[in-house]
């Protein structure tokens, strides 16, 4: 058994085109991340609302 790859996406702050879904350079949508990295990555979806604050 394999390690899943890690893929960041964040719909604020991603870009399908120029991300490549590192933390610091997420991709925008998790379908393109499922595109790119197949089903077997572990995908992590920025969900923060907006002026919500963090801890």
């Amino acid at each position: 058994m394999t390690e899943a790859e890690v893929v960041y996406t964040s719909e604020k702050y991603g870009s399908d085109e120029a991300g490549n879904g590192t933390e610091s350079q997420p991709y925008k949508t998790v379908l393109h991340a499922l595109k790119v990295k197949g089903l077997q990555a572990t995908i992590y979806v920025d969900t923060k609302e907006e002026g919500a604050e963090t801890s």
